[in-house]
């Protein structure tokens, strides 16, 4: 049972002897058994938690790039397993660099030349093509915190992917809503047009708060009349938005 396997996971620790670490990825690798007695939520939870104790070792396993990889590329693996997987690309790829740089002072190699993190890298590039589901939107955040402080991820790059995503009518609304919100919340101007757009033939709520809020991150002044109007809706939560929105375009 869950309670049962979060006790055991307990007593891990954080020097687990290499030949425990080749079961543990096994088992982090494999798909969940046809007879597990727990929920698939709680299974993933089980992977989760202990992707993050492997994680956490005094010292890094070998391979726990290429099994984040391996997960995400099979689509057979469960999706929301495969989603877990692209979230943890970004903190393997910082814990993978330091220990590269370390070795790299000994060597005078490039840390970047590392074929690991190449791998990493190019999979969460390759994420931001699963549009239909949320995967896009978790490799995009990836992509956008590793940009800030890895010169091999190119800002540039990963603010028009921004935009792109953005701007796909054929994309989930939950991609959509996380990239124009992360153009607004950055400054990314070049959306302003996609946001206007969204505002008026946005197809849900939710998307459409999403888009007026990213308004009141990049418009101007002739977008005043257009959140005015919002912010009498008889929709509440776009009424709401419309005026938070009107206040932090005025406040500025």
């Amino acid at each position: 049972d869950y309670k049962t396997r979060l006790g055991a996971m307990s007593k891990l620790g954080y020097e687990i002897p290499p030949h425990e670490i080749d079961v543990l990825k096994e088992f982090l690798l494999a798909d969940i058994p046809a007879d597990v007695k727990i929920p698939g939520g709680a299974y993933n939870s089980v992977r989760n938690d202990l992707y993050e104790v492997l994680l956490r070792q005094k010292n890094m396993p070998e391979g726990l790039g290429d099994l984040l990889v391996e997960v995400v590329s099979n689509p057979a693996q469960d999706g929301t397993w495969r989603n877990y997987c692209i979230q943890f690309m970004e903190p393997f790829y910082e814990r993978q660099f330091e220990v590269e740089s370390l070795k790299s002072e000994a060597t005078n190699g490039d840390v970047n030349s590392s074929e690991e993190l190449q791998r990493v890298q190019d999979a969460l590039w390759e994420a931001l093509g699963e549009r239909d589901n949320s995967n896009a939107a978790t490799a995009l955040l990836g992509l956008d915190k590793l940009s800030k402080n890895y010169s091999e991820f190119d800002r540039k790059e990963v603010e028009a992917a921004m935009l792109d995503l953005a701007s796909d009518d054929q994309a989930s609304v939950a991609n959509r809503i996380t990239a124009i919100r992360m153009c607004g919340e950055q400054g990314n101007v070049q959306a302003l047009e996609t946001a206007r757009t969204l505002v008026m033939e946005g197809n849900t709520t939710l998307l459409r708060c999403a888009a007026i809020a990213t308004l009141g991150d990049l418009g101007t002044e002739e977008d005043l009349a257009l959140l005015q109007t919002y912010a009498s809706s008889d929709d509440e939560r776009i009424e709401r938005i419309a005026r938070s929105a009107l206040k932090k375009m005025e406040s500025e």
